[in-house]
């Protein structure tokens, strides 16, 4: 259930970041589609490995959580 939790925030969170990206595409100008293209666009591969990296932190953390409570018990 925690690793749900986690996957459910870093969705968000990048769900966030792409509207916002979108929305600034918006105000530059740009139509709807072309908006839409390149704030697609513009998650390339370093956005995509900076979201690894937070999964990767999360479960850590959660492991790390998990730890400290077998130790408390």
């Amino acid at each position: 259930m925690p690793l749900l939790l986690i996957l459910f925030g870093i969705g968000t969170d990048y769900n966030i970041l792409l509207f916002i990206r979108f929305k600034e595409e918006l105000s530059h100008g740009k139509s709807i589609d072309e908006s839409i293209f390149l704030a697609i666009s513009f998650f390339t591969h370093q956005r995509q490995q900076l979201v690894i990296k937070k999964v990767k932190c999360g479960v850590k953390h959660l492991h790390l959580q998990q730890n400290i409570l077998l130790y408390q018990l």
